[in-house]
């Protein structure tokens, strides 16, 4: 039988400085108080620290806060404490600038000879690229590509959450729905194509952007909750182009086919 025989300096601890040194994860031991014994280089500097030794001794309460820190030593006791790992589970933290770290942690417990549990090993990676896509992907298949407006998927499914919320909680709802007028008049005219084809999209999200913000309106009032769906479809006259924040209100001229609408407010 061949034998694999290797230098004398690929020492177990040689091979476990060199992973700590050049992996992109965050690697990192914890003893039974959930303190840091040992973390890679990767952690240490995406947490400000040019010295991985610098961080032995502290917790997640120290470096992350109160908050999140509590979660995670949580997690860890829970995992020592069964003898049981976690593996693959995503988890966000909110940054100092505003936006959400995405990472998806492996944590395993650490036994002694005699089999007892006396700490344990994590590995977190960052998803911010995958999440993001994942999110972009969702938007898209909850989304009318033209108009941004939710469409008849998610339309489903936030009524099934709403007749399950109401099952449980013994409470009514309704659904609102509103028309445009004449809209296929708007959206087959030949002047249509001299705005492009955005532009019947345009003229059929500014209403329910009108009437979302309408709602809005009632509930500083104090009139109505939020609602948790608004499929909003209304007639839409100048009038109301011109009720529109200056950012939404960057829509062409209406079609006359909506101009002599009825006039129905919502």
């Amino acid at each position: 039988m061949a034998t694999v025989s290797f230098p004398n300096d690929l020492s177990d601890e040689f091979l476990l400085h060199a992973l700590m040194e050049s992996t992109a994860d965050s690697i990192y031991f914890k003893d039974r108080e959930c303190r840091l014994l040992r973390v890679s280089r990767k952690m240490a500097k995406d947490l400000g620290f040019s010295d991985p030794a610098e961080l032995i001794g502290k917790t997640d309460i120290d470096l992350f806060g109160e908050v999140f820190g509590q979660g995670t030593r949580s997690d860890d006791i829970r995992i020592m404490d069964m003898d049981r790992p976690i593996i693959g589970v995503i988890e966000s933290r909110q940054m100092e600038d505003g936006r959400t770290n995405w990472t998806l942690t492996t944590k395993l417990p650490l036994h002694d000879e005699s089999g007892a549990v006396i700490g344990l090993v994590g590995i977190t990676r960052e998803i911010n690229e995958i999440r993001q896509t994942e999110v972009a992907l969702q938007h898209l298949a909850t989304h009318d590509t033209l108009t941004n407006l939710p469409n008849r998927f998610l339309m489903v499914d936030r009524i099934d959450q709403l007749l399950a919320r109401s099952k449980r909680s013994a409470t009514d709802f309704a659904v609102l729905f509103m028309d445009i007028d004449r809209f296929k008049e708007v959206n087959e005219h030949p002047d249509a194509a001299s705005h492009g084809w955005p532009f019947p999209g345009r003229c059929f999200r500014s209403p329910a952007l009108w009437s979302l913000g309408w709602w809005r309106s009632l509930r500083r009032r104090g009139c109505g909750p939020r609602p948790p769906f608004l499929n909003a479809r209304t007639c839409l006259n100048r009038r109301q182009v011109a009720a529109l924040s200056p950012a939404d209100s960057q829509v062409p001229a209406v079609h006359p086919a909506l101009e002599e609408s009825s006039g129905r407010t919502v």
